[in-house]
């Protein structure tokens, strides 16, 4: 509706391409496939040792964004062309060592900050190598894209979750503002392109133009509306339907379980 509002007719056409992923709300249909294959997890991978399968999932994401990301099909057909624009974002492939990672962390919380804490060298070494990694691609021009479908951010992203682990694992509650972020998290995602429009959309019938302060400006209404709207909403028994849920606050978490551990 945001972005028809002045060709109605377009609209119900362009619901239906949203089913399919064609908004950036695409990333909900990769939560739903893990959410199936979290059951196979279970029943499957259980059996095998947590390095196996990190090591098989990385292989898997490696070679599968690799396809995407270095070779481009010689062909005019409208689906692949799709596909290898955007269509391959959706498949769980190209987010199965990250679905791993967090399996693990949740199976294995202790053991897997003790990990960190024995290799905890390694891994800040590893922070700038990975950052690295990043600037060659960009300078080679290895990557056609910017975004998180590169094959040099999995490294990246990989390196400083390990880096966050170590630095926090001492915490016992979050600071405010990360604690209302992590609660709003999926009320911000959902919602924030749709402020970001309605900021640009308004500031051009104003004529209004802040330069390089625009990026402040897009960051505070596009997290700040979405919370406000989230909050809202939810107050309503319906909301929770519509924006997601608000999370349950983390320092309470953080508590029950240093609470259940003690007893």
């Amino acid at each position: 509706m945001v972005y028809n509002y002045e060709n109605p007719m377009q609209i119900p056409l362009n619901f239906i391409y949203n089913l399919f992923g064609n908004y950036h709300g695409w990333f909900i249909l990769v939560i739903l496939q893990f959410y199936l294959l979290h059951q196979i997890f279970i029943k499957f991978f259980s059996k095998y040792h947590p390095t196996k399968v990190l090591i098989g999932s990385f292989v898997i994401n490696v070679v599968y964004l690799s396809i995407f990301n270095f070779y481009t099909p010689t062909t005019d057909n409208v689906l692949i062309q799709y596909v290898w624009d955007r269509g391959y974002w959706l498949l769980f492939l190209g987010w199965i060592f990250y679905f791993s990672i967090a399996y693990y962390l949740g199976k294995d919380y202790e053991y897997i900050i003790n990990s960190l804490k024995k290799y905890k060298l390694w891994i800040y070494l590893f922070i700038p190598i990975s950052i690295s990694l990043v600037i060659i691609f960009n300078e080679l021009s290895l990557n056609v894209q910017a975004g998180s479908k590169r094959l040099d951010m999995i490294l990246l992203t990989f390196s400083f979750i390990a880096l966050i682990l170590l630095l926090t694992r001492k915490a016992q509650a979050l600071p405010t503002f990360i604690e209302l972020i992590s609660r709003y998290s999926f009320g911000i995602y959902l919602l924030h392109w749709f402020f970001l429009l309605f900021k640009t959309r308004i500031f051009n019938i104003l004529g209004l133009d802040f330069g390089h302060l625009n990026i402040v400006l897009y960051f505070i209404i596009g997290l700040f509306g979405s919370i406000v709207s989230v909050y809202v909403i939810n107050k309503f028994n319906f909301g929770k339907y519509i924006v997601g849920n608000v999370k349950q606050s983390s320092t309470k978490v953080i508590k029950e379980r240093m609470y259940k551990q003690a007893t």
